[in-house]
């Protein structure tokens, strides 16, 4: 915690950097759970703890100069509000377009509307689950690490709202293979995976059948999965490979 306190005390020789500002963020790293420590947005903090805005984000800038954060720009999905890249410039922006499986619709970035910035406390000050993001549950890394931090997910029972409409989960971690069979009802479902932000389209249609179906997918950083299989509605054996 030593190296914490000299990097406030740098930080509090800015003349021009809002004392409550930087009380409020060495308050929340002191106290705060570790999410509230992950891609920090600097306008909604300033709103939680009575900042002005362009104060706090000024403190932010600030104390990620001296080292306390790790500041990220982050290619947002206009759709469903999940992170496609992150950046640690802006300058390293440099795809014309980026593609999400999940929506299926290809991006122009546009700064404005799909670009944030946020920051996450150096591990040099605390370290934070977010900072192993493979180590994090499922649900977790949805929270924490797929969505945009502009996305308003509850604070409360969201294992659960996810579950609601979740037929299974699995981890896999690189180089694992495992066999995930299910019930494919009559309807629409996805198998998406959210690392690398591949998706399956299953559509169940037809008559039900007891016949024993197999599907295999692969996920790595290049391949994609965006299609839409039809299927009838029965059991389905997914075999699933971590190549990532």
């Amino acid at each position: 915690m030593n190296e914490a306190q000299d990097l406030f005390s740098l930080l509090r020789q800015s003349a021009d950097v809002d004392p409550q500002a930087i009380d409020a963020i060495k308050r929340t790293i002191a106290e705060g759970e570790d999410r509230e420590l992950c891609r920090i947005n600097a306008p909604a903090f300033a709103s939680k703890h009575g900042l002005d805005e362009e104060r706090a984000i000024s403190a932010f800038l600030h104390a990620a100069r001296v080292g306390i954060f790790d500041i990220s720009w982050n290619v947002l999905c206009p759709g469903c509000g999940g992170v496609l890249d992150t950046n640690a410039t802006l300058k390293t922006l440099q795809k014309d377009e980026y593609t999400c499986a999940l929506c299926s619709e290809g991006y122009s970035p546009t700064l404005d509307e799909m670009v944030e910035v946020t920051f996450t406390v150096s591990p040099r000050v605390r370290r934070i689950a977010a900072h192993n993001p493979h180590e994090l549950p499922v649900m977790e890394y949805f929270r924490q690490i797929y969505w945009a931090s502009g996305v308003d997910l509850p604070e409360e029972d969201f294992a659960k709202k996810m579950e609601a409409f979740s037929l299974e989960d699995i981890e896999l971690a690189p180089g694992e293979k495992a066999v995930l069979p299910i019930q494919l009802p009559s309807e629409f479902i996805i198998v998406f995976e959210p690392v690398t932000h591949s998706a399956q389209f299953i559509d169940g249609k037809g008559e039900p059948t007891k016949e024993r179906r197999s599907l295999s997918l692969i996920f790595d950083r290049d391949h994609v999965q965006n299609q839409t299989l039809e299927m009838q509605p029965g059991p389905l054996r997914i075999s699933l490979e971590n190549r990532t």
